[in-house]
């Protein structure tokens, strides 16, 4: 494992393959598995099996929701733990890893809401949550198209032509919290118009 606090926020990433089941996405995590206090953005490879679901239609459905290997991203900001916000952010690093991918690659990836595609294939899942003290973000990238449910046509990394999963998972962290800075810039010097 190693760390690296870029603007309050610590970007961990994990050595050990750790299947993600959607316990991973619960409070503290971070600081319950490695230590790490406060803001969070840990990166790993592995395996998902989702069984703790957090989309209700998800559940209603019954969806199966897996993959042999994937470069999983869990977030976990403290400073406002709003729902609407949490998915505002997940849509920023959505969009962030779209860009990033693009740039790497010269490939057109489409988004639509949190989901990314390529060649009509589904290249990612997330999801966003919170809990009474932050937010909570999960955000996977398939890496292979392997173990995923019968009939779902995906896409992955290695479709794109990548296999660094570690450059990947560094690069998307340190521009999604680089794009939460500039947010933050852009609130500081923005003057409020009263009524």
């Amino acid at each position: 494992m190693k760390s690296e606090v870029i603007d309050g926020v610590t970007i961990v990433e994990v050595d050990d393959e750790i299947i993600y089941d959607g316990t991973q996405i619960d409070s503290k995590w971070a600081l319950r598995k490695f230590g790490i206090l406060g803001n969070s953005v840990v990166y790993w490879r592995g395996p998902m099996n989702v069984k703790k679901v957090i989309d209700i239609e998800d559940k209603l459905l019954k969806r199966d929701i897996r993959g042999k290997d994937v470069l999983h991203f869990k977030i976990e900001l403290f400073d406002a733990p709003d729902i609407r916000m949490a998915y505002m952010r997940q849509r920023i690093l959505v969009v962030v890893a779209k860009e990033f991918l693009e740039d790497i690659t010269g490939k057109k990836i489409k988004r639509v809401g949190d989901d990314l595609y390529y060649n009509d294939g589904k290249l990612s899942v997330s999801i966003a949550t919170v809990s009474l003290s932050s937010e909570l973000i999960h955000f996977g990238i398939n890496i292979t198209s392997s173990g995923v449910p019968k009939g779902l046509k995906v896409s992955s990394l290695d479709d794109l032509g990548l296999s660094d999963w570690r450059f990947i998972g560094y690069r998307i962290s340190k521009r999604f919290i680089e794009e939460l800075k500039k947010i933050e810039w852009d609130i500081a010097k923005s003057e409020v118009i009263g009524d």
